[in-house]
């Protein structure tokens, strides 16, 4: 058959499709000098059915609703041309050009396009399973509401490709480049993605249950709506959102089999304690024989307590009724049972401003001796809570002997704010965390010994795992000075002292995440008064970064508030104010930071002077990507938590928006004006007037009231 040439176009005769005699066109390129030949083989390609066109230059041709079954398009050059409704099944493209090709509603079943060149193409509504894309070159490629099942995509490049609607069930995606692809709303159960590169990708809304994702690099990626039902992340630690999440604790702690240990700001309630006639968890625990140690905050200073006055009288202030309800609860758990576990109800370690962390240490201490154990020796059910929240019923524990009597009608719930925890079940850090808790139980104690130290730091400035201490500061005192902890009687007083050194990793590392960020963050936080985040936080938000702030309405923040709102940040806050007169909306207790949907702090650290420099608090560093640096812990289920979350929480309606309802400007305008009324001072300045309050109780026993 001959070529004949037409006016900017080249007709290949004598085509058979259906039967019927067809001829297909394409343009010439304005610098084509003569026709080029449609095949590269002696014959020219006849286009139909087993048609033999390796080779062929089919640039910018027309071939839609071409019946091209099995035909052999090996190396082909279809660029630009039009394969809409072409019948493709069991056609081989290994190696065809296609770029910026059209194949919307082609059929593409058990066709070959290794190593093909699919750069810009569109393929919506495809039907391509069991179809081999494997090596392929597609970036931006566009693959809508398309049936990929079952399909090869071994090592294909599809760079910010869009896969939108597309059915892929059960394709091989394993070593998928996939970098800032489209994957929304794709319906992907059983794929493998092994080794995949789906870094900034968007899965929003697809479902990906029973996926392999080993070695998946997730870093940056949009999981919003994301189904992962049954996806196995090997032992990447989880995050649970709380209040919906709450009886994920009382089961952790059913679950402990030897010992419960917590570290925590408030504990009392129904479902965590209890009371005679109606046990909570802990009284379960010691039921069944397994040893509970407790160490709760202590320093909830009475203005009638000083230096000299008996501990004893000091325990009468009402902040600590919740503590004795909760010894009581104990106690009657311990006496009802044959072989109780033992009980130890302890204030916390004097050497920190307040004991602000939370955290439930199931099955990290030996029974036998109390000390911690080390990673290697862990049994499987060990575990670590590390958790944002505190868990204590408003209202419970004011009458020792019935400590439910004082909670309302639907309030007397441990988990009653927007906070989360993360079951870490990394042995590492399990051992790091008791070890610490053990000292801290025995007043700054060098594990294993049991003596009080105000010179022990644990060694937690440089710490390299992914654990974020809030762990104090030091500086020489008394004579002849001593580089140590302050005493008790003496406390911290917030003006950093000639030689202070902050123990902790807490400020630099939520200062370099902050930092870090490129493209968003999104923050929970229930304070806002220290200097150098806010200025970070700011800067960020200058830079053109999107910084979304949840909060709860706190008139002593608004200064810091107007600065970020200024600076471009979008704050939204629920309405509760200083006057504890709480709404229905739900009280943000969270603090957690996300950047660039990648890395994230979680943990108990306010975004406060005190918290960052004085207090005892732990977090986590954790991250979605791959190749993340030492001090960050892959958890891809945990940033899922997040996102979702938070992007629910943040469609709120009836939050106190700066950046949607109402007008920015007159919004502003009102938050200064509420700022002005509260005279706020800056977050560190307001500070250095105060000590730590009057006589706070001495770390150890609780001691019995007088």
């Amino acid at each position: 058959m001959g070529i004949t040439l037409l006016v900017g176009v080249v007709l290949v005769a004598g085509t058979s499709v259906g039967g019927s005699h067809a001829s297909i066109e394409r343009p010439i390129a304005s610098n084509d000098s003569a026709a080029k030949p449609v095949a590269a083989t002696a014959t020219a390609c006849r286009i139909g059915p087993r048609a033999d066109c390796r080779g062929a230059d089919l640039r910018g041709a027309n071939l839609r609703g071409k019946n091209l079954k099995k035909a052999n398009l090996q190396r082909s050059d279809l660029r630009g041309a039009d394969l809409s409704k072409a019948n493709l099944k069991g056609a081989n493209l290994s190696g065809a050009n296609l770029k910026n090709a059209t194949l919307n509603r082609a059929t593409l079943r058990k066709a070959t396009l290794a190593d093909a060149n699919l750069k810009k193409a569109k393929a919506k509504r495809i039907k391509a399973r069991k179809a081999t894309f494997s090596q392929a070159r597609a970036p931006q490629l566009k693959i809508n509401q398309a049936d990929l099942r079952n399909t090869d995509w071994l090592s294909v490049r599809a760079v910010k490709g869009k896969f939108t609607k597309s059915d892929l069930g059960g394709a091989n995606l394993r070593d998928l480049n996939a970098r800032k692809a489209s994957l929304r709303k794709a319906q992907a159960q059983g794929v493998d993605l092994t080794a995949a590169n789906l870094s900034k990708a968007t899965l929003k809304g697809g479902n990906f249950t029973d996926a392999t994702v080993a070695n998946t690099n997730f870093g940056g990626t949009n999981l919003i709506g994301t189904s992962l039902s049954g996806v196995n992340f090997d032992s990447q630690p989880q995050a649970v959102a709380l209040p919906e999440g709450g009886s994920d604790i009382v089961a952790a702690i059913d679950g402990a089999q030897n010992t419960v240990d917590i570290v925590i700001y408030e504990i009392g309630g129904p479902n965590i304690v209890g009371q005679k006639g109606a046990p909570g968890a802990l009284m379960r625990a010691v039921t069944r024989g397994v040893d509970v140690r407790l160490v709760v905050n202590g320093q909830w200073y009475n203005s009638d307590c000083y230096s000299d006055t008996p501990q004893g009288e000091c325990a009468q202030y009402y902040k600590l009724d919740w503590i004795y309800a909760t010894q009581q609860s104990l106690a009657d758990a311990a006496a009802s049972a044959s072989a109780p576990g033992a009980v130890q109800l302890n204030f916390a370690n004097n050497n920190f401003q307040v004991t602000h962390e939370k955290t439930i240490i199931l099955d990290g201490a030996d029974p036998d001796t109390g000390l911690p154990l080390a990673a290697a020796d862990l049994p499987t059910s060990a575990q670590a809570l590390i958790s944002t929240g505190n868990l204590q019923s408003y209202g419970w524990g004011n009458d020792i002997d019935d400590p439910a009597k004082g909670c309302t009608e639907n309030n007397c719930i441990e988990w009653a704010a927007r906070d989360f925890f993360v079951a870490e079940k990394d042995p590492t850090l399990i051992a790091e965390v008791t070890s610490v808790f053990f000292s801290d139980l025995h007043c700054g104690a060098v594990p294993p010994g049991t003596t009080p130290s105000r010179t022990n730091t644990n060694g937690l400035l440089a710490s390299p795992l992914p654990l974020t201490w809030s762990n104090g500061a030091t500086w020489p005192q008394g004579s002849p000075a001593v580089t140590q902890y302050p005493d008790a009687a003496q406390g911290y007083p917030f003006d950093p002292a000639p030689g202070n050194v902050v123990q902790g990793n807490a400020r630099e590392r939520t200062l370099a995440l902050i930092n870090s960020a490129k493209s968003t963050i999104t923050l929970y936080n229930e304070e806002m008064n220290d200097d150098d985040i806010v200025d970070a936080l700011a800067a960020r938000a200058a830079a053109g970064v999107d910084v979304k702030i949840l909060m709860t309405l706190t008139t002593k923040y608004l200064q810091a508030f107007t600065q970020l709102a200024d600076a471009g940040a979008k704050i939204r806050l629920t309405q509760v104010d200083d006057d504890q007169s709480y709404t229905k909306q739900l009280y943000v207790h969270a603090k957690v930071i996300v950047v660039d949907d990648a890395d994230v702090f979680v943990g108990s650290q306010n975004i406060s002077f005190a918290s960052l420099n004085f207090n005892r608090e732990l977090g986590l560093m954790l991250s979605s990507r791959n190749g993340a640096p030492a001090d960050y812990q892959l958890a891809v289920p945990a940033m899922q938590t997040f996102q979702n979350t938070f992007a629910a929480d943040w469609r709120t309606p009836g939050y106190l928006q700066w950046d949607i309802t109402g007008s920015p400007k007159a919004m502003k305008a009102k938050v200064r004006a509420l700022a002005a009324d509260a005279a706020t001072s800056d977050g560190n300045q307001s500070l250095t007037s105060a000590r730590s309050g009057n006589y706070p109780m001495a770390c150890g026993p609780i001691p019995a009231r007088s």
